[in-house]
């Protein structure tokens, strides 16, 4: 599966997730007494925070959606940028990721990790290429491609 895909897909099932949620919060927040109807139950009040919390995260996966590049076009030589495919060795460990920006990263996806751009690996990433070492976390690293 082409890694756009891949986030596509996650993106899809994250927001179809939160949809259902949302509609469930409505429900209880809907179904509650209102503070004209009892002074003491603030069921309401904390359920509609919810709501808008839950829509906010609805809204930024459609931008997250709406930002994906159409595909990931070969770069083998670098350098890394905001959607890059990037394996690179760690101290001996090699870690596959994809820098994407900042709110996306934090999650693994069939073993490629999303990094936020302005992460501590994201931002010392940014600009590298191909066969170029770089030290993180007191760890010697090397990047090993870039797509």
């Amino acid at each position: 599966m082409d890694r756009i895909e891949l986030i596509k897909e996650h993106l899809n099932r994250e927001k179809e997730f939160l949809l259902k949620a949302l509609q469930a919060a409505k429900e209880t927040r809907d179904s509650a007494p209102a503070a004209t109807e009892s002074h003491s139950d603030t069921t309401r009040s904390q359920y509609e925070k919810l709501v808008i919390a839950l829509e906010e995260k609805v809204r930024s996966i459609d931008d997250f959606s709406s930002i994906l590049p159409k595909n990931l076009e070969s770069k083998k030589t670098g350098p890394i940028s905001l959607w890059s495919y990037v394996e690179i060795s760690l101290n001996k460990n090699i870690i596959k990721l994809i820098l994407v920006p900042e709110g996306m990263g934090g999650k693994e996806l069939e073993g490629i990790k999303l990094i936020s751009d302005n992460s501590p690996l994201g931002s010392l990433l940014i600009g590298k290429k191909l066969g170029e070492k770089f030290e993180f976390n007191e760890q010697r690293g090397k990047v090993l491609k870039i797509e």
